[in-house]
């Protein structure tokens, strides 16, 4: 089933002029897939967590979200912030969540 959801999304990102409608079965399964890619990201080796695993990830994830890093910036147009998470880089080019 992820298969079959990331040939979907490479599908519309390939054509973005393309509209696509999914159910609210299928928005549940996506987000799903987000949000474990998110907080979990390549560190399962390619093995799902069960779900106990999750769980106890998912728990840290948040836990560790109440202490957010903010970077700011002056740009040319002003201030930029930008909160530092999973999906953000390290210095060493990896991102946070394959850091554990």
């Amino acid at each position: 089933f992820v298969e079959s959801i990331v040939l979907l999304l490479l599908q519309v990102t390939r054509n973005m002029s393309s509209a696509i409608k999914l159910d609210a079965v299928a928005q549940a399964h996506i987000q799903a897939y987000w949000e474990y890619k998110n907080i979990v990201g390549d560190t399962d080796g390619g093995k799902l967590l069960s779900e106990t695993e999750y769980a106890q990830r998912k728990a840290r994830a948040l836990e560790e979200q109440k202490n957010r890093v903010y970077v700011s910036w002056l740009n040319e147009d002003g201030l930029e912030c930008r909160a530092v998470g999973p999906s953000s880089k390290c210095f060493c080019g990896h991102k946070f969540r394959d850091h554990d």
